[in-house]
Protein backbone atom coordinates (compact mmCIF):
# COMPACT_ATOMS: atom_id res chain seq x y z
CA UNK A 1 0.00 0.00 0.00
CA UNK A 2 1.31 3.42 -0.90
CA UNK A 3 0.94 6.52 1.25
CA UNK A 4 1.94 9.79 -0.41
CA UNK A 5 3.59 7.83 -3.23
CA UNK A 6 5.73 5.69 -0.92
CA UNK A 7 5.19 2.02 -0.07
CA UNK A 8 4.32 1.90 3.63
CA UNK A 9 2.63 -1.50 4.05
CA UNK A 10 2.29 -4.90 2.45
CA UNK A 11 0.80 -8.27 3.21
CA UNK A 12 1.27 -11.77 1.82
CA UNK A 13 -1.36 -14.47 2.08
CA UNK A 14 -2.84 -17.40 0.26
CA UNK A 15 -6.16 -19.09 -0.25
CA UNK A 16 -6.01 -22.68 1.00
CA UNK A 17 -9.42 -23.78 -0.27
CA UNK A 18 -12.87 -22.27 -0.82
CA UNK A 19 -13.35 -21.63 2.93
CA UNK A 20 -9.88 -20.96 4.36
CA UNK A 21 -7.03 -18.53 3.77
CA UNK A 22 -3.91 -17.67 5.71
CA UNK A 23 -2.06 -14.38 6.04
CA UNK A 24 1.64 -15.20 6.32
CA UNK A 25 3.26 -11.78 6.47
CA UNK A 26 2.09 -8.30 7.28
CA UNK A 27 4.56 -5.43 7.47
CA UNK A 28 3.89 -1.73 7.76
CA UNK A 29 5.31 1.56 8.92
CA UNK A 30 4.16 1.49 12.54
CA UNK A 31 4.51 5.26 12.85
CA UNK A 32 1.34 5.53 10.75
CA UNK A 33 -1.53 5.04 13.19
CA UNK A 34 -4.01 2.33 12.14
CA UNK A 35 -2.05 1.16 9.12
CA UNK A 36 -1.94 -2.51 10.20
CA UNK A 37 -5.71 -2.66 10.70
CA UNK A 38 -6.23 -0.86 7.40
CA UNK A 39 -3.98 -3.15 5.35
CA UNK A 40 -5.62 -6.20 6.91
CA UNK A 41 -9.14 -4.93 6.26
CA UNK A 42 -8.39 -4.00 2.64
CA UNK A 43 -6.55 -7.23 1.88
CA UNK A 44 -9.45 -9.31 3.19
CA UNK A 45 -12.01 -7.08 1.46
CA UNK A 46 -10.39 -7.19 -1.97
CA UNK A 47 -8.49 -10.50 -2.06
CA UNK A 48 -10.36 -12.77 0.37
CA UNK A 49 -13.93 -11.50 0.06
CA UNK A 50 -15.39 -14.98 -0.53
CA UNK A 51 -13.36 -16.69 2.20
CA UNK A 52 -15.11 -17.66 5.43
CA UNK A 53 -12.05 -18.15 7.70
CA UNK A 54 -8.74 -16.30 7.70
CA UNK A 55 -5.84 -17.54 9.82
CA UNK A 56 -3.50 -14.75 10.89
CA UNK A 57 -0.57 -17.04 11.77
CA UNK A 58 1.25 -17.15 15.11
CA UNK A 59 1.55 -14.21 17.49
CA UNK A 60 5.09 -15.39 18.40
CA UNK A 61 4.39 -14.59 22.05
CA UNK A 62 4.39 -10.85 21.28
CA UNK A 63 1.69 -9.27 23.44
CA UNK A 64 0.75 -6.53 20.95
CA UNK A 65 0.27 -9.14 18.21
CA UNK A 66 -1.79 -11.31 20.55
CA UNK A 67 -4.07 -8.37 21.42
CA UNK A 68 -4.46 -7.45 17.75
CA UNK A 69 -5.38 -11.01 16.80
CA UNK A 70 -7.87 -11.32 19.66
CA UNK A 71 -9.51 -8.05 18.63
CA UNK A 72 -10.82 -9.86 15.52
CA UNK A 73 -12.84 -12.23 17.79
CA UNK A 74 -11.24 -15.49 16.61
CA UNK A 75 -12.88 -18.88 16.75
CA UNK A 76 -11.31 -21.33 19.19
CA UNK A 77 -11.01 -24.57 17.27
Amino acid sequence: MKVNGKFEAYTVGEIINNRYAVIHIEKANSSIKGIYAFINQKFCEYELRNILYVNREQDLGIESLRRAKKSYNPLNT
